[in-house]
């Protein structure tokens, strides 16, 4: 049976001042005026029941989530004390499926991309989990043809393309450095790693008892007890704080790569709007109550109760919400986290 498991621990700091601790990117609606959360749940509704879902989040945001998923049983929502990465988040519901369903296929996604068509995207998730038939040790993951050198993503050679156009036999290099990512893209052999992960949860579980024994065996004890929270409370905050990239993808043997046949994007920060909304004349990407007059390639958010406007600018990002407002060059918006580091340690972790 499949068992989706929604990674949705992330913090989303470059859409700050939006994106807020207690209600992070993935409770943003950026993409469309659902949630990014509810779009990635309902674009599963064809493939899985509530009862094979599973969000993992960190305890500040997890009764949010219920009161947006009242369709979900209680215990699909998984409640991490803190975030430890996304290794240790797989691993722990990896585990606390197989007690359920000892033949379990995971579909492992991020909780804030954005995928476009649906139908498409099922239907390659389908032919995903139909190669595991074939290859039950192999984990499948869905590849983006990339369009810059990106550090930010996870990179994947394609040596060639065999039946169902899936190609195997490959390494998975993580976030290299950017001369590193220039040839890899200039080659045309490499492929963005999605962040999707299509494999049998047994297979998953020997993987993390192969690479990261303390982290499998922790865990493991941690699901098999009878004071599950209390203990997961007591040992979570201890784990190595390490990606499933980092962790398990790799160091292992047989990867899977099936080229994204849909249009992606990570959303990972303001300047993705522009790529997933169109922009008017002027380049400019508008939401909410905004204006603009003759400024050029900005991206302007504010709430229906407030008007922000723009007048005779270039390349900015401004954002208001009730409590603070970002002006910022679309020039330096990597740099983002810094300013939200800097905020924190001058003392505003209010405004976080």
């Amino acid at each position: 049976m499949m068992h989706l498991v929604i990674m949705a621990g992330g913090t989303g700091t470059r859409f700050w001042p939006l994106s807020r601790v207690k209600k992070p990117k993935q409770l943003l609606a950026l993409a469309s005026e659902k949630t990014m959360l509810r779009e990635t749940v309902d674009r599963f509704a064809s493939l899985v029941s509530p009862e094979q879902v599973q969000i993992v989040a960190t305890e500040t945001i997890t009764q949010v989530i219920r009161d947006e998923f009242p369709e979900l049983p209680e215990n699909a929502i998984v409640a991490e004390p803190c975030g430890r990465n996304t290794a240790p988040c797989i691993a722990l519901a990896t585990l606390k499926i197989l007690q359920d369903d000892p033949d379990a296929t995971l579909i492992v996604v991020p909780a804030d991309h954005y995928v476009r068509p649906v139908d498409v995207f099922c239907k390659q998730i389908l032919d995903a989990t139909k190669q595991l038939e074939k290859n039950p040790n192999a984990i499948v993951t869905l590849g983006i043809k990339p369009t810059s050198p990106s550090e930010s993503f996870g990179y994947i050679p394609r040596k060639g393309v065999g039946v169902d156009g899936l190609a195997s036999g490959l390494a998975f290099h993580e976030k290299p450095k950017k001369e590193t990512a220039e040839k890899y893209v200039a080659s045309g052999d490499y492929f963005w790693n999605s962040g999707v992960f299509v494999m049998r949860a047994d297979q998953a579980a020997e993987l993390f008892k192969a690479h990261t024994p303390e982290l499998y065996s922790v865990l493991l004890e941690v699901v098999a007890s009878s004071e599950y929270e209390a203990k997961l409370a007591e040992v979570y905050p201890t784990l190595e704080s390490i990606s499933f990239d980092y962790a398990i993808m790799e160091k292992v043997d047989e990867v899977l790569l099936l080229e994204a046949e849909f249009d992606w994007n990570d959303v990972g920060s303001w300047q993705a709007l522009a790529s997933v909304h169109p922009p008017d004349s002027d380049g400019n990407v508008l939401q909410g109550k905004t204006f603009s007059l003759e400024s050029k390639n900005c991206i302007a958010r504010s709430d229906d109760a407030h008007l922000t406007a723009l007048f005779g600018v270039e390349d900015l990002i401004v954002v208001h919400t009730p409590d603070a407002t970002l002006v910022a060059s679309r020039k330096n918006e990597e740099s983002m986290r810094q300013l939200v580091e800097a905020l924190r340690d001058s003392g505003e972790k209010d405004y976080l």
